[in-house]
């Protein structure tokens, strides 16, 4: 089974699509919505990102969100879970947040429940979290649009 927290080191980014992805909510200005997976060489696939933000000024947040667990033949959107998090461009951090107040949430088809904050920090899956933001960040060239790499909050 392709278990996050038992994956090797040898964690790869596979970019998807890129798309419109509507207008932003506080300006109208259009978003990029790009998505990927991240796949371990020996366990196999272990996420699912999107990745929303609006071009231009930095004021604008970038949403992470994820779908974390595992995948493939035997699996169930129930071992998986949505969590999200926000790139604070202004401040060059990252948060996570509620992944239940995001719209991918929504539709759970994919996973069987959507973390908030609370619920996730502090967590083994925390951690995993992060490690495979830092492996989107680095490996997605998509993302070299909002600059510099996030600090941990």
């Amino acid at each position: 089974m392709n278990d996050p927290a038992r994956a090797g080191s040898a964690l790869q980014v596979a970019e998807g699509r890129r798309q419109d992805g509507g207008p932003c909510p506080c300006c109208g200005e259009p978003t990029e919505l790009v998505w990927g997976y991240v796949n371990d060489e020996t366990a196999g696939p272990l996420c699912v990102y999107y990745v929303q933000w609006t071009p231009g000024p930095a004021a604008h947040d970038a949403h992470f969100d994820l779908i974390v667990g595992p995948w493939g033949e035997g699996t169930r959107a129930a071992d998986r879970s949505g969590v999200s998090l926000v790139y604070r461009r202004d401040a060059a951090s990252i948060t996570i947040v509620d992944a239940a107040a995001r719209s991918f949430s929504h539709d759970q088809q994919l996973f069987g429940r959507a973390l908030t904050r609370e619920a996730l920090l502090g967590t083994p899956l925390a951690a995993t979290v992060y490690q495979l933001l830092d492996v989107i960040w680095q490996g997605d060239t998509r993302l070299g649009a909002l600059t510099a790499p996030p600090r941990r909050s």
